[in-house]
């Protein structure tokens, strides 16, 4: 398959597109630097040059590929926007081609809220924090369009070897230093290793019959 992805230099990203070049897919990657084209390249992959925030510049590439993984974000006030702006370019996009590209929407445990003791299936109704709302309804636009084969992909809480979500724990531990602990004590976090993730959205890349909500967790 020929794939585009977007955040492929990131932390989860750069794991989804090692496993896809290891399963012979063909990859582009959007990259906004001359830092980011090196490593893409040196992956395998083909860089497209641009911004998440002009989608205009390389949504014609991005359209013709059989597939699109969105794992992509500003981190920003206005990444809610931003992430608004892109799905609006690729679903006015997709209603000008034959084909129906099978799309990966990045969404994230945290949707679902404080469960307590109950387990979090793709069934539970959504309580995102505010800061994430737009995530929930930008994700129900994608799987009511008609033109794309959308799965919405939740991963738990992602670690690796260098840390990842849990980092400034590590960092504190190795300084023995205090460790800071969000919520409270009986807090229990989901979690998934970095590269398990990255098998999941290949597995389910190469299946456009599955639709809707995914979770993904060890």
């Amino acid at each position: 398959m020929r794939v585009f992805i977007l955040g492929g230099t990131g932390s989860i990203g750069t794991a989804i597109l090692q496993e896809l070049i290891a399963r012979s897919h063909s990859v582009i990657a959007l990259s906004r630097s001359e830092a980011s084209d090196a490593k893409i390249e040196k992956l395998g992959a083909t860089k497209c040059r641009g911004d998440l925030r002009k989608p205009a510049n390389w949504i014609k590439i991005a359209i013709d590929c059989d597939a699109i993984v969105q794992v992509a974000t500003t981190f920003g006030e206005d990444m809610g926007d931003v992430d608004k702006h892109v799905i609006d370019a690729l679903i006015e996009a997709s209603t000008r081609i034959a084909q129906k590209p099978r799309f990966l929407y990045t969404g994230g445990c945290w949707l679902y809220g404080e469960t307590k003791n109950e387990v979090a299936t793709e069934d539970r109704l959504f309580n995102p924090l505010p800061a994430f709302k737009w995530m929930v309804e930008n994700g129900n636009r994608l799987l009511n369009c008609q033109t794309l084969s959308t799965a919405i992909i939740h991963p738990a809480m992602v670690y690796h070897a260098e840390g990842g979500v849990f980092e400034l724990f590590l960092l504190a531990a190795h300084e023995n230093a205090p460790i800071e602990m969000w919520g409270n004590k009986k807090t229990r976090w989901p979690i998934i290793e970095r590269s398990d993730l990255a098998r999941a959205y290949c597995d389910l890349l190469v299946r456009p019959d599955l639709k809707g909500h995914f979770n993904a967790v060890s």
